[in-house]
């Protein structure tokens, strides 16, 4: 093992001697792989369904990915692809992203049986530096679908605040 050797070039052998039997060879290396099996279990939130982990991390949960192409189902349930991504069309793909990413938070919230661990930052929306939080499912969930509550962005009129009111005290 590594911590075993006592010099620099014992180190470089030992490193090179795992480099050339990578499958799990040698007795060493399939120990280890049977007695780290329960450490630590890196899975897509996709193939996590059905599953339960005694502890989840969800660090990227305010990451989203805005819908490029213009494909959605209508309001009857039909299939469409606009070929020339008009902004009516781009924004219902995004509504439908949206959408699968708010099923995908619920799978991926209620994997745990002990403790789920999110992380929450407020990220910008590509060189456009406004915050793309609302954009993604779990600061839609937050923020109620509310694109006008994110942090340091200024209220649109009808934010709910009564007239005169800062919006800050509503």
């Amino acid at each position: 093992m590594s911590l075993e050797q006592d010099s620099m070039t014992s180190l470089m052998r030992w490193f090179s001697d795992q480099l050339l039997s990578p499958n799990g060879e040698n007795d060493e290396q399939r120990l280890r792989l049977e007695s780290d099996r329960a450490l630590v279990t890196v899975i897509t939130v996709h193939k996590s369904k059905g599953l339960e982990y005694p502890l989840v991390y969800l660090p990227f949960a305010c990451t989203f990915k805005p819908a490029t192409q213009a494909s959605y189902h209508d309001d009857d349930g039909r299939y469409k692809i606009d070929l020339t991504a008009a902004d009516e069309a781009l924004a219902a793909a995004d509504k439908e992203r949206l959408a699968e990413d708010v099923r995908l938070l619920y799978v991926a919230l209620t994997r745990s049986v002990y403790a789920c661990y999110v992380g929450l930052a407020n990220l910008q929306d590509g060189r456009r530096k406004a915050s793309g939080l609302a954009r993604s499912a779990l600061g839609y969930l937050l923020l109620q679908g509310d694109a006008d509550m994110v942090p340091g962005k200024s209220p649109r009129a009808g934010s709910g605040c009564p007239a005169g009111q800062p919006t800050g005290d509503c």
